[in-house]
């Protein structure tokens, strides 16, 4: 599965976002927040021109949206597929047609599309909280041009936990 995931070291108080590819490689996709012991190392490097920024930013944006838009279809997916559900739906709609089991299988249908509904709920819930974070990160001040901090922090960490 292709994602992002938030990380933030132990060894500080830095914070990225980390773009994950099908093989589980883990690399820098921008960084959320650099701390005080890390901003030497960018506090003075030239930043990106507002047009390179601009779009980095919207190619970002539509990469994490491609990202939640495939998390969202599978996660209805399983919900749809998932034996029980299928069972259960066949269920609800033969019901419908017999006398006598129409308002059960209507019930059973209504419980179904709830419980649909609910996950949909929760995707939405979940993208927006996740697209308020990245647009909050990719406009903080060392965003998209603080891959040596990454690199740094990376190391730091692998000594730490080497020892």
């Amino acid at each position: 599965m292709t994602g992002t995931q938030t990380w933030s070291p132990d060894t500080c108080e830095c914070k990225f976002e980390q773009i994950v590819d099908e093989q589980g490689n883990i690399d820098l996709f921008f960084v959320h927040n650099v701390c005080s012991k890390h901003e030497p190392l960018v506090k003075n490097k030239p930043r990106l021109s507002k047009n390179n920024a601009d779009k980095k930013k919207s190619d970002i944006v539509k990469q994490k949206e491609k990202f939640l838009s495939d998390n969202r279809e599978r996660n209805l997916k399983k919900h749809d597929e998932d034996p029980l559900n299928v069972s259960r739906r066949k269920a609800a709609n033969e019901s419908k047609m017999i006398a006598g089991l129409e308002k059960h299988g209507l019930m059973m249908e209504a419980k179904l599309d709830s419980e649909r509904q609910n996950i949909v709920t929760h995707l939405d819930r979940f993208e927006s909280d996740m697209m308020e974070e990245t647009i909050v990160g990719i406009n903080s001040t060392y965003a998209l041009d603080s891959k040596e901090v990454y690199d740094k922090v990376i190391e730091e960490q692998r000594i730490k936990n080497s020892g």
